[in-house]
């Protein structure tokens, strides 16, 4: 069970299909139920996030020229929405939290360059005003680059950075940058040349898939330093990463692998042993899973 649980639905909510959901106990009287209307009342807000501990929401607002950060209290959306970034910190495209009180976002500048930033948001929250929101754009050498995740080293959370690679043709390599002090730290070199990756929260494991010229997709456990493939699609098969828990043992993909399959469900794969167990799927085999939604905490799927 969810803890909280905001039982509303969750893929909506995040911006994902409502094609799955995995069984949940009914909400106890004391668990609160949010209304899927009351996030999209207005149409200017867009891609909603709940933060760790679930007592804020930050949403992108779009104001006619620019996408601005806003936040608010889920609870009362319409009357407490306060912007958090302004037109000179750019048009904002991606951001997530960083924990409780900062969100790390990228943004576009007037110039076409691309700029990581961070919000640090005060500890006192009234319900209508937000005093003391303080904004940092990172340097251009220390924010060059997309947002990827969180990366938990110790005590500090730390942002995963996807950057260009020499290579080229749309392979990053990786990076944790510190949102407080800049500092930059190369966690992958993309020696592999993985389009699509995924690292553990202890930044010692990681998955990708790699896209082969025939069309099939492999996916491939490069936390061991050694590239080993665990499993293959064929090109007429879907193969996405969902995430990876906080050790690094699992991954969990979003597929349809098989001769049995037809359509896409969610799956777990042992990173030691390659061993596949199906987590979730539409008891009526009748649409796909599209994505699905992890407790930040247990990582555990919740819907």
């Amino acid at each position: 069970m969810v803890k909280p649980l905001y039982a509303l639905a969750m893929w909506g909510f995040l911006g994902c299909s409502a094609a799955w959901c995995l069984a949940q106990d009914s909400p106890s009287p004391n668990q609160e139920v949010l209304p899927v209307s009351a996030f999209f009342a207005d149409e200017s807000n867009e891609v909603f996030r709940l933060s760790p501990d679930g007592r804020l929401v930050a949403f992108l607002r779009f104001d006619g020229t620019t996408c601005r950060l806003s936040v608010g209290d889920p609870r009362n959306l319409a009357d407490t929405s306060t912007p958090v970034t302004g037109k000179e910190y750019g048009s904002v495209f991606s951001f997530l939290w960083v924990d409780d009180s900062r969100i790390a976002f990228t943004s576009r500048l007037p110039d076409q360059q691309t700029r990581i930033g961070c919000v640090q948001l005060p500890e006192a929250r009234s319900e209508k005003k937000r005093e003391g929101i303080q904004v940092k754009q990172l340097s251009p050498e220390s924010s060059t680059g997309q947002l990827s995740g969180i990366l938990v080293r110790g005590k500090n959370n730390e942002l995963l950075v996807s950057c260009p690679a020499e290579k080229g043709d749309g392979i990053n390599d990786i990076f944790a940058v510190d949102p407080s002090t800049g500092r930059r730290e190369l966690i992958h070199r993309n020696v592999e040349a993985l389009p699509v990756w995924t690292v553990s929260r202890n930044g010692e494991a990681l998955a990708g898939i790699r896209c082969l010229p025939d069309g099939r997709k492999e996916l491939v456990d490069v936390g061991s330093g050694k590239g080993r493939v665990l499993l293959t699609c064929s090109a007429d098969e879907s193969l996405n990463i969902a995430s990876i828990n906080p050790d690094g043992t699992v991954v969990y993909i979003v597929t349809d692998q098989g001769n049995d399959v037809h359509f896409t469900r969610l799956e777990e794969v042992n990173l030691n042993t390659g061993k596949r167990t199906v987590v979730g799927e539409d008891p009526l085999h009748a649409v796909d899973l599209c994505d699905a939604v992890f407790d930040r905490a247990t990582n555990q799927p919740l819907s």
